[in-house]
Order: C-alpha cells, then sequence, then structure tokens
C-alpha cells in the first residue's frame, strides 16, 4: 500500500487528532484514509451528477405523451394540480398515525 506524508505546523492539531482518534477507536492515519476516500467519492459523485446534468440539456426538456409541452400546459395551474394528486393517489399509503405509549 502506498504511503504520503502530511505535514501539518499546529502541534495542537495533531494532539487533538491523536485524541479524536483514540476515542474512535482508530488512528488518525485511519482518519486521514476514511477522509481522502469521502472527498474522492464526493468530487466522483459530483462529477456523474454533472454529467448527467449535461446530457440532459444536450437532450432537451422533457417530453410528455410524445411531444413538448406548450406555454399554456407549463403555466396550466389546474393541470399541474391534477398531475400532483394523480401522482400522489399513484403513491403507496403510509400510516400517518402515531404509536400509542
Amino acid at each position: 500500500m502506498p504511503n504520503i506524508t502530511v505535514t501539518i505546523d499546529d502541534d495542537s492539531v495533531i494532539r487533538m487528532a491523536k485524541v479524536v482518534a483514540a476515542k474512535r477507536g482508530t488512528s488518525v492515519s485511519a482518519m486521514v484514509a476514511e477522509f481522502l476516500r469521502d472527498l474522492v467519492k464526493e468530487e466522483d459523485d459530483y462529477q456523474k451528477a454533472y454529467l448527467q446534468w449535461q446530457k440532459s440539456v444536450k437532450e432537451g426538456l422533457p417530453v410528455v405523451s410524445g411531444s413538448p409541452l406548450t406555454r399554456e400546459e407549463i403555466y396550466d395551474r389546474a393541470a399541474a394540480r391534477e398531475a400532483e394528486q394523480a401522482q400522489r393517489r399513484s403513491m403507496p399509503k403510509t400510516s400517518t398515525k402515531k404509536a400509542k405509549p
């Protein structure tokens, strides 16, 4: 496994990092490795989302029933409410009752 060297000029940061690592039952090295893995994953997730967005921009606006929405359809609030209600009806029902203590 390749190693890296990290230089931290502030001794108090190093001491606190060791305390935090001890509390977590791990090492400073393991915490840094986890941080870097999370950072790389976050960057990868961002890149995937960005590429997906670029693809959707190139493909254009979403199409409904084979044709783009007209200006009137976009601003038709009654139709929007109907579509929202239809979507709610198609979703599985969840219980909103509170459990008795």
